[in-house]
Order: structure tokens, then sequence, then C-alpha cells
């Protein structure tokens, strides 16, 4: 069974007890597409969340919920397969013959973005994050296909040194 925490710095929500489609259709799919979406309320933007998504062998009880106490019995009893969900989203995104290492990258990417510019040696650092047991040769490579695509598809845009001072 599967429960997400979704933080920004004005928002939190909890969910519990999603199986892997709900997971996907509520929450994962609008954030691959990158568009903003209404939960409990309040619009959320793909790029501001923090997401954090455990597993845990059966459904919480409605009193393993209450009174405050899911989340505190969500990460006691369960499992942060945060990274896993994030790889099939991006597995998903990446499409046939797509690179899920690139796809990871380039969604760490538009993240970090939306925090300010971003240099070329910090897109290196989150390719060696990423994929520790690649070849150097295939880090830049993941880094230059992501951030190509990102420019590519308007999500990026090149600034001049002077503009990261």
């Amino acid at each position: 069974m599967l429960h997400v925490q979704l933080y920004t710095r004005l928002h939190q929500a909890r969910v519990y007890n999603l199986e892997e489609e709900e997971l996907q259709k509520q929450f994962l799919d609008p954030m691959r597409s990158d568009r903003l979406f209404v939960y409990e309320g309040h619009e959320w933007e793909p790029r501001k969340i923090q997401l954090s998504v455990f597993e845990t062998p059966e459904r919480l009880r409605p009193d393993q919920i209450a009174m405050g106490r899911g989340w505190a019995n969500v990460e006691k009893l369960g499992t942060d397969v945060t990274k896993e969900a994030l790889a099939r989203r991006a597995a998903a995104a990446a499409g046939p013959g797509g690179s899920v290492a690139v796809a990871l990258l380039r969604e760490r990417l538009i993240g970090r973005l939306s925090a300010g510019p971003v240099t070329l040696q910090e897109i290196m650092a989150m390719a060696a994050d990423l994929m520790p047991e690649s070849e150097p040769s295939e880090q830049v490579a993941a880094s230059h296909r992501a951030a190509s695509e990102l420019l590519h598809s308007g999500d990026a845009c090149l600034a001049p040194r002077s503009a990261l001072a």
C-alpha cells in the first residue's frame, strides 16, 4: 500500500492507502506533464513540490491514521520508495528507447532551475549522484542530453555567466 506526502513552503498534504494506479493518476502523471493540479483545495506546482512516497505491507487502519499519527506510522511501518516511484515515472516519461537516467536528471534539473540558474558543474554533480556506477563519459553524455532536451523544449534557457554572479 502506498502513502504520499506533498510539501511546499505553503502547503502540506498526506494521502494514505493508495494503489499504484491512484498514485500515478493523482500525483505522478500531473507532475510528469509539469502541470498544476489541485488536491485538497490547493493548487500544486510540480516544480515546487517535495514528494515522499512510502510503501507499507498492508493498508493503514483508521486508528493508525487518526490523531495526527498517520505519517509517523507510515515512517515506522513502511519503506521510503520515493526514488523507485520517480524512476517508474521517469521510465514512462523517457518512452521507448529513452534513458531513465536522462529522464531523472531532466526532472531533477527542472526542480533545481525553479530555484535559479544552474552551472554545468552542478549538472554534472547531479548526473554523478544519479548514476554513481556509470563511467564519467556516460555522466557527461546524460548531462548534455538532459540539458539539451530542456533547452529544446523551452523549459530552460542559457544565461550569460554574469547572470550567475
